[in-house]
């Protein structure tokens, strides 16, 4: 009866344990395969129809992106595509980056370009088509740490210039200073009345 009973709580034992260590691998890859990036797309203005889209990543600590500028046969680049280029778009040269870190993969054999921490990327753009206000495309890159890599993909939006309040006729709003100062003249003339009849 005893062996039984030992047999038994050794059983659960050993399912408590391969349950415990199932759940941690599934924890720590899912942890592996969630995006270590943070994205934020913006736009500066440089010239007549002329801007630089920015497009800046914020890595977590241990992480790395590489370069789109990395040397053939090394790891994944950052890409980037921007829709509507021929078409009321165009590139005004390449895009720049900063100056990213190098060093030789003896797994790739060739140098790694790559940043840690933030990577920030700048696009000049002309727009050709007045119609235009508003810029989309892709960026695809691969981040990695200790071996393990991520692929990543991310899209974007950026507004070339700023929507303007409407009113529900659809006129631009403005304001009418005659109307703001005899507001003001109301509210005081309440808040002397107020005063008095206490």
């Amino acid at each position: 009866m005893d062996v039984l009973y030992k047999w038994m709580f050794m059983k659960k034992g050993l399912l408590a344990l391969f349950f415990a260590l199932g759940v941690g691998n599934i924890a720590a890859f899912a942890q592996m395969t969630e995006d270590p990036t943070s994205w934020s797309f913006s736009k500066e203005k440089t010239g007549e129809n002329e801007y630089d889209l920015i497009l800046e990543a914020t890595l977590q600590p241990g992480w790395s992106i590489y370069s789109m500028y990395t040397p053939a046969g090394g790891p994944m680049p950052v890409s980037l595509t921007v829709d509507g280029v021929g078409k009321g778009i165009e590139l005004a040269g390449d895009a720049v980056e900063g100056e990213p870190k190098k060093k030789y993969s003896d797994i790739f054999k060739v140098d790694e370009w790559y940043f840690t921490d933030n990577y920030r990327l700048v696009q000049k753009i002309k727009i050709t088509d007045p119609a235009i206000k508003e810029v989309r495309g892709t960026i695809e890159y691969q981040t990695c740490q200790d071996g393990a890599c991520v692929p990543g993909e991310k899209e974007f939006s950026i507004q070339l210039e700023e929507k303007k309040a409407t009113n529900t006729a659809g006129a631009p709003l403005t304001t009418d200073p005659a109307k703001d100062d005899s507001l003001w003249l109301f509210f005081w003339l309440a808040f002397v009345g107020g005063l008095a009849a206490v």
